[in-house]
């Protein structure tokens, strides 16, 4: 066997490295994962690469399995790399106060976004926490606020989780995949 096609035949097995590594990344990227989501499939990647010069010398059908058995476990991995729910801090980088605001609440000031053209109200409550004897009751209206309320953070996260690689995917094919018709017939 001459050298060249050494390396084709060599280059030929670890092919299936390279579109495992870019689903991956995708998933990864589109999922918004955290920094260790990144590393733990990046040695997931290693070790898969590790394993497969064992396997690469077994016959194909081994081969082909191995592949399939390390590209399920890696893109498992990376669905589940999300970052969890927190609260953030509205008006970005540099916050600005707005203006004082009426509401039928009482007073308000919010947080004007980075390019200082927008104003945030941020986590101002609607009604009494849902607590102890109001736990499963109607939303009790809160009682007029004395002071100015400032809304710079968002309220807690609820406890659905955040949106992930397959809920925003459902989204994406539900609203793409609608059919529109620009006629109506009264």
């Amino acid at each position: 066997m001459s050298r060249n096609a050494g390396i084709t035949k060599s280059l030929i097995r670890w092919l299936p490295l390279v579109p495992l590594t870019a689903t991956a990344a995708l998933v990864l990227w589109l999922n918004r994962s955290p920094w260790w989501g990144w590393a733990l499939i990046g040695v997931l990647l290693v070790a898969a690469g590790a394993a497969a010069r064992r396997w690469l010398r077994g016959h194909v059908l081994l081969q082909t399995g191995a592949w399939m058995l390390a590209a399920a476990i890696v893109c498992t991995t990376a669905v589940g790399m999300y970052p969890p729910p927190t609260v953030r801090d509205a008006g970005g980088n540099d916050p600005q106060p707005t203006e004082v605001v009426p509401t039928h609440d009482g007073l308000v000031r919010g947080v004007l976004i980075d390019d200082r053209s927008t104003g945030i109200f941020a986590g101002i409550p609607y009604a009494h926490a849902p607590v102890g004897k109001l736990r499963w009751r109607a939303p009790q209206p809160l009682q007029p606020r004395t002071g100015v309320f400032t809304g710079d953070r968002f309220s807690s996260a609820p406890i659905q989780s955040t949106s992930t690689f397959f809920t925003r995917a459902r989204r994406w094919s539900r609203c793409h995949s609608r059919t529109h018709s620009s006629t109506r017939i009264p």
